[in-house]
């Protein structure tokens, strides 16, 4: 039998397509969240002694067997956050104390409407990854969003889009990107009746991200990274306006 023998070049290709191919997020059987292990729940360990993380793996994850150095990190910063919300009510509480001492405690009035009233749409679910056209699903999103602002209605509706993308890739791209897919949903919403002279769309690329950067290190496999920036794409619709009468959708002809 003759022996079939592949050439380097397309040895490394298979070995590309391998490694594209894990980045696509797949449930792990794992005992311990964020880890490997083995069926029986033991961890697995790399060559270097490393623990084994998933593309589900979070800070807040970490275990002391594998990261001992995240877990103490996170441990200060529970802390640091803790402290001023200790202070905080002990303040607060005090001069509720001290109030009613003097004069009996009226009770609360009812909270007043917002002005402002936030949306957000998930850009991984309303795009495709790196693209500013509308996905199927994310046109439904839209459409539903519509409807949500004909609500408000009033002569004074205003509607401002604003994109967001996270930090990977080039800050320049990020930035048209961000403007397109705001564009995107603005277009979306005028097709669907909303008044064009009513929004403005606008975007802000990797400039205001929700994670924070210990969050999701620059040290991560780049898939994990992508997975945990996911929350900084987005799109966030403000909606303001008296709620005086709600608009009549405009009638949407199928393609």
């Amino acid at each position: 039998m003759q022996k079939l023998t592949y050439p380097r070049a397309m040895l490394m290709s298979a070995l590309g397509l391998a490694l594209l191919a894990g980045c696509t997020v797949r449930p792990v059987d794992s005992r311990i969240p964020g880890y490997l292990t083995t069926p029986g729940g033991a961890l697995l360990y790399n060559d270097a002694g490393q623990c084994w993380r998933t593309a589900a793996w979070r800070p807040s994850l970490a275990i002391p067997e594998c990261d001992p150095d995240v877990v103490r990190r996170q441990r200060e910063l529970a802390q640091e956050e803790e402290a001023p919300a200790v202070e905080e009510d002990a303040a607060r509480n005090s001069t509720l104390v001290a109030v009613a001492e003097v004069e009996p405690v009226a009770p609360p009035a009812a909270p007043a409407p917002p002005a402002t009233q936030p949306f957000l749409l998930s850009a991984d679910a309303t795009f495709h990854f790196g693209h500013y056209r509308l996905s199927y699903a994310g046109e439904q999103a839209v459409a539903t969003l519509a409807d949500r602002i004909r609500l408000r209605g009033g002569e004074d509706l205003q509607v401002r889009i604003i994109g967001h993308t996270d930090r990977i890739g080039d800050a320049g791209a990020n930035q048209r990107l961000s403007e397109q897919r705001a564009n995107s949903v603005r277009d979306k919403l005028i097709e669907l009746g909303i008044p064009a002279a009513a929004m403005t769309a606008e975007g802000r690329g990797e400039n205001q991200p929700v994670t924070a950067p210990q969050e999701c290190p620059d040290d991560l496999v780049h898939c994990e990274q992508i997975l945990c920036l996911s929350p900084d794409r987005r799109v966030e619709v403000e909606v303001s306006g008296t709620q005086t009468r709600a608009l009549r959708p405009r009638p949407v002809r199928s393609r």
